[in-house]
């Protein structure tokens, strides 16, 4: 009796503890669906992959991340890792959305790929490919599905040129961000130095990061300053993550809508020194050479660890570029040695004037255009990096301390933004 009396004044206790346990199991079987929609696409004959390395059906290393039609010939161009010197075969098969029935349906008949490989491998076993398959004229499927043999068990959608006009000045691709990178203090630096001299957009590769890096992403990316593309590439021996695949990928995602695209690292700067922006040096440049469709930065190391130099810095300045460790506006030991235009270089391409890039050279420009180095009195890439060797010599450099003011004022803000709200 004591035992029944006891069981009913727990009944109410009972009952609110099943509903929160009911109502915790339906909000993760949520979350797990908007983490499946999020990541792929389901459709009727198997997933569309997005943002996701994906084996090639039948093959067991071959691997594709996206497929792209630039409008320049009739090619559907996919992203791509595999062994390196490999010349396997790959079949192509196209698919098509019903926009009565939205159902997927199969296209044209299955055309052979052909793979090809980037030339500077670094020596690994894997490399980033190509892969090209033919389109019939006047044909626009959505998907492409890709096999060695058999027929495809995923799919890629294809990305088409979009119908709007360009929605960026310039957009500045940064290769992936990995081993829970944690150096918050320099995404922010060279996303507002970058903006200073004139990025709108930023395309980001990711692979992990520390939280505090991840709250600096998420709060650009709502602004609406930067795209963040995950990048879990496999498991295999290919040069720096993939670094090569994520600047073919990146540009050709932005061709078509952006004027200019920029390569570069985040502890790199293009930094003018005659202009005060990218578009007014290249301004100067075209005026020369109206046909340019590249512009090589020659590379000069600065020493990040090097001695800060604080000449005519106000105090109060000094103490902001040394909290949040502004290496740009403290470090001024600039090696003298400027290294060759094909060597360690960056640049920026109109990228509707050459074929594609590679990691530090434009090696294909379309006919009719140019391959354009700016010469040293118009700028230099700065990148920063610990000297190991004594005997390096350098000089004083201060041209990066022309963007003090801007670049502290934009400091302070982005912080007060990130502690007010993330």
């Amino acid at each position: 009796m004591i035992c029944l009396r006891s069981l009913r004044r727990r009944l109410p206790q009972m009952k609110n503890i099943f509903k929160k346990k009911i109502l915790f199991l339906l909000l993760c079987a949520v979350g797990c669906l908007v983490y499946v929609w999020m990541t792929e696409d389901q459709v009727s004959f198997g997933p569309v992959l997005n943002h996701k390395w994906t084996l090639v059906s039948g093959s067991a290393d071959l691997y594709v991340f996206s497929a792209y039609f630039t409008g320049r010939d009739h090619l559907v161009r996919i992203v791509s890792v595999g062994p390196t010197l490999s010349k396997g075969r790959v079949v192509c098969s196209y698919y098509f959305l019903n926009d009565v029935t939205d159902k997927v349906e199969a296209g044209e008949e299955d055309v052979s790929g052909t793979i090809h490989q980037m030339r500077d491998h670094h020596g690994m076993t894997f490399n980033t490919l190509e892969i090209t398959c033919p389109l019939k004229k006047g044909s626009y499927p959505h998907f492409i599905g890709l096999s060695a043999t058999g027929k495809p068990s995923n799919y890629l959608k294809i990305n088409y040129p979009p119908t709007r006009s360009f929605k960026a000045k310039f957009t500045v691709c940064i290769p992936p961000i990995h081993s829970n990178f944690s150096h918050t203090t320099e995404v922010v630096q060279t996303l507002e130095f970058d903006q200073m001299l004139g990025a709108s957009d930023f395309t980001i590769y990711y692979t992990s990061a520390s939280p505090e890096v991840d709250a600096v992403l998420r709060m650009y990316r709502d602004v609406g300053v930067v795209k963040v593309v995950p990048w879990f590439i496999p498991d295999v021996d290919v040069h720096y993550h993939g670094q090569i695949a994520s600047v073919r990928d990146c540009f050709y995602r932005n061709m078509h809508t952006s004027d200019y695209i920029v390569f570069k690292d985040l502890d790199e700067i293009l930094l003018p020194y005659k202009h005060r922006t990218w578009q007014q040096l290249l301004d100067n440049i075209l005026e020369r050479h109206s046909r340019a469709g590249a512009f090589i930065f020659r590379n000069s190391f600065i020493h990040k660890l090097g001695p800060d130099v604080t000449d005519s810095m106000k105090s109060a300045d000094i103490q902001i570029a040394k909290t949040f460790g502004l290496y740009t506006l403290l470090k001024r030991q600039r090696q003298t040695e400027i290294w060759k235009y094909n060597l360690r270089a960056k640049f920026i391409v109109n990228p509707l004037r050459v074929h594609n890039v590679e990691i530090h050279e434009v090696k294909d420009i379309m006919e009719g255009y140019t391959r354009e180095v700016v010469d040293e009195p118009l700028g230099l890439l700065f990148h920063y990096k610990q000297f190991t060797d004594a005997k390096i010599k350098t000089v004083n450099d201060p041209a990066a301390a022309r963007y003090r003011e801007e670049l502290i004022n934009r400091v302070k803000n982005t912080y007060h933004v990130l502690n007010t709200q993330y």
